[in-house]
C-alpha cells in the first residue's frame, strides 16, 4: 500500500483520490474549501459529461445524482447565414447513449464527504510551494490536480501543447429555470456567430433541482465580450446589450433622442428587474441629493420597488413624486398607490412568438419584425386621470433624464 497525497479537490483529483482508495492505498486530498463552502457558493463551471466520462463515475460508484439529473439525448449545431437570410447551418443528431451535466457545487461536496467515508483524509488548506516540498518527504507520491493557485505557476505552458498564451474567449454562463424543452430530445444547442463568438444551453441538475444552463463566449473585445462587471445571475439576465431591461432602455433612448433630448448619464440608475433593485435604486438616488420629481423605469418590478422606497421616505405620490412602469403585470394595479403603466398583451407576446419560432424551425428564412400595440394605463402614481394629465408625466420624466 503506497501513501498517496492529491492537491486538488476537482473532478480529476477526488476520481483519482476514490480510484485508488478501492485499489488499497492511503490517500489524502488537499483542498482550499470545504464541503459547505463549495455547496454554498457561486456556480463554478458550465460541466456537461458524456456517456465514457460518466461510465468512469458508475465504475467507481460515484454516480449519486443519475436518477435525478435530467438526460442529454442529443446535440444541435446552428451557424446564422451571413446575410441575415436564414441559418447557414441546421443540424441535429441524437447521441449514441445520453449524457448529463451536475453542478460542481452537487457533485464536489457529494464526493470529498464520500471520501472520508471510504477512509481518507481531507485537508483543507491552501497549499504553497513550501507546503508542496513537505508533501514530497511524507508521502510515496505527491499528485498536483489543481487548476489555480500558487503552486500551478510552478507548471509551465507547454507551447507544443498549447499555442495559446491568454483565453481566446470571453466566458460567463448562468443557471435558469422555466425555459421550453427542446422538441422531439434534449440536446446541448450549439449556436455559432463567426468573428462574434458562441452562445449554448442545456439541461442540467442543480442544487435547486433541474435547470437549463446557458453559457456565452465571447471573442476577446467583440460584441459579446461584454460579461466583466456582472457579478450577479439578474445582471446576466440584465445585461444591456442583450437583456430585456436593455433592450427597453435603447427605445428610451430612441424616444429621448427623436425629441431632441439627452439621457443624462447621472440620471439613469442601472439596477436588477426586482422589487429591491428598485428600491435600492430610488433610495440612493435621493440620498444621494438627486431628488427626483419622476421615475420613468423598464418594468413594474422596479416602479414598485420605487414606490415602496418613497413611502419609506416619506416622499408623496404622486404629489412630490410621479412613477410609471412598463407591462402592466397585475400586481401593478394592486400597488400602493395602484401603478401608471404602459400595457403590453403578455400572452398574445407569448403566442407570436411560438408562431414565428416554429415557421422558423420549420421553413427557415429570413425573420419576420412584429409590432404588438400597447396602451397607456393611468392610475394614481401620476397625477391626473386624463390622457393629457399621464403625457404631463411621462414629459416631467424625460426632463428629469434629459440635459438641461
Amino acid at each position: 500500500m503506497s501513501k498517496i497525497l492529491i492537491v486538488g479537490a476537482g473532478q480529476a483529483g477526488l476520481q483519482l483520490a476514490l480510484g485508488l482508495v478501492q485499489d488499497g492505498h492511503e490517500v489524502t486530498v488537499v483542498s482550499n474549501r470545504a464541503p459547505d463552502d463549495i455547496r454554498n457558493g457561486r456556480v463554478m463551471s458550465s460541466q456537461c459529461m458524456f456517456d465514457a466520462a460518466l461510465q468512469t463515475e458508475r465504475d467507481l460508484d460515484l454516480a449519486f445524482w443519475e436518477d435525478e439529473c435530467p438526460p442529454i439525448e442529443g446535440i444541435s449545431l446552428a451557424v446564422p447565414a451571413p446575410d441575415g437570410s436564414g441559418k447557414a447551418i441546421d443540424w441535429a443528431s441524437r447521441l449514441d447513449a445520453y449524457a448529463q451535466a451536475v453542478d460542481q457545487r452537487l457533485k464536489m461536496p457529494g464526493w470529498m464527504e464520500e471520501l472520508e467515508r471510504r477512509g481518507a483524509d481531507v485537508v483543507i488548506h491552501e497549499a504553497g510551494v513550501d507546503d508542496l516540498e513537505r508533501y514530497t518527504q511524507e508521502n510515496d507520491l505527491v499528485i498536483v490536480a489543481a487548476g489555480k493557485g500558487e503552486i500551478v505557476r510552478l507548471f509551465e505552458r507547454n507551447p507544443e501543447r498549447s499555442p495559446y498564451d491568454q483565453p481566446m474567449r470571453a466566458l460567463a454562463l448562468t443557471y435558469v429555470t422555466g425555459m421550453t424543452p427542446r422538441p422531439e430530445y434534449s440536446a446541448v444547442c450549439f449556436n455559432l456567430i463567426p468573428t462574434v463568438g458562441e452562445y449554448f444551453v442545456f439541461p442540467a441538475l442543480t442544487t435547486t433541482g433541474v435547470c437549463e444552463i446557458m453559457v456565452f463566449e465571447g471573442v476577446p473585445g467583440g460584441p459579446m465580450d461584454c460579461w466583466g462587471d456582472v457579478t450577479t445571475p439578474q445582471e446576466h439576465l440584465d445585461n444591456p446589450r442583450y437583456g430585456v431591461g436593455g433592450r427597453r432602455l435603447r427605445g428610451y433612448r430612441r424616444a429621448f433622442a427623436d425629441r431632441s433630448l439627452r439621457l443624462r448619464s447621472e440620471r439613469l440608475i442601472p439596477t436588477p428587474v426586482t422589487l429591491h433593485g428598485g428600491d435600492e435604486a430610488f433610495s440612493a438616488a435621493w440620498e444621494g441629493g438627486t431628488r427626483p420629481t419622476a421615475v420613468l423605469a423598464v418594468s413594474d418590478i422596479i416602479a414598485m420597488g420605487a414606490l415602496r422606497a418613497a413611502r419609506r421616505l416619506g416622499v408623496r405620490v404622486p404629489e412630490d413624486l410621479e412613477v410609471i412602469g412598463f407591462d402592466d403585470i397585475p400586481l401593478a394595479a394592486a400597488s400602493q398607490p395602484p401603478l401608471s403603466t404602459v400595457h403590453q398583451p403578455i400572452p398574445e407576446k407569448g403566442r407570436v412568438a411560438i408562431r414565428l419560432l416554429i415557421r422558423e424551425l420549420d421553413e427557415g428564412g429570413p425573420r419576420e419584425r412584429i409590432v404588438l400595440p400597447t396602451d397607456l394605463v393611468l392610475r394614481e402614481s401620476t397625477k391626473g386621470g386624463s390622457e393629457s394629465g399621464s403625457k404631463r408625466s411621462l414629459t416631467r420624466a424625460a426632463e428629469n433624464l434629459a440635459a438641461s
